[in-house]
């Protein structure tokens, strides 16, 4: 309740200055000790920032895979989805200094079982990083992400984007990745500036 009034207070002290919708599809591999193997990815967004440098976005991802354990194989899907605002130290369409934090809500069914009593659902990340978000050129982030509820291990992921104008339209393609000790990830697909 306190991000969304927070969210809605913020967006009406200023006006849009960028806006994109985002889709795509990937993948996210896992080189652990309980988890090994890649899974499918999908995810849409839709991210932007306002005239007085206020950063925005929610967004949603999906993932599906067969987790193998003990001769046992387990379908496992798993949904996450997150709200992010945040403050960009400069004029956000020639590249800056960016601050935001993230709230996030996670599902996970396994063999068509909600899952969600056995894990901690909700999650609080705090971003650091330098991006670009223009109406035209080339787009692109980079940044540190560390979760802050509860996190014993594995708490900071390495994230990286670029978005390349496809012609003259206001259409582009994009790539993605995080880095994360044991989990690694890559996307890509399309976007639509607004």
């Amino acid at each position: 309740k306190v991000f969304t009034f927070l969210f809605a207070g913020l967006m009406s002290l200023s006006s849009f200055s960028y806006m994109e919708l985002s889709f795509g599809v990937g993948s996210i591999d896992f080189s652990g000790a309980v988890l090994d193997g890649n899974a499918g990815t999908a995810q849409i967004s839709f991210r932007g920032h306002t005239d007085n440098n206020v950063v925005y976005g929610v967004g949603y991802s999906t993932a599906g895979t067969d987790i193998i354990t003990g001769g046992a194989v387990y379908d496992t899907d798993l949904g996450v989805l997150s709200g992010t605002v945040g403050y960009g130290f400069g004029d956000l369409s020639e590249g800056a200094f960016v601050l935001a934090g993230s709230l996030t809500n996670t599902s996970v069914s396994v063999n068509g079982i909600n899952g969600d009593d056995f894990i901690d659902t909700s999650g609080v990340l705090v971003e650091l990083g330098y991006m670009r978000m223009a109406d035209e050129g080339i787009n692109w982030g980079v940044g540190v992400l560390v979760d802050i509820d509860d996190c014993d291990d594995n708490c900071e992921s390495l994230i990286g984007s670029v978005d390349i104008p496809i012609g003259d339209s206001n259409w582009m393609f994009g790539f993605g990745v995080s880095f994360q000790e044991d989990i690694t990830s890559y996307s890509v697909g399309p976007s639509l500036k607004f």
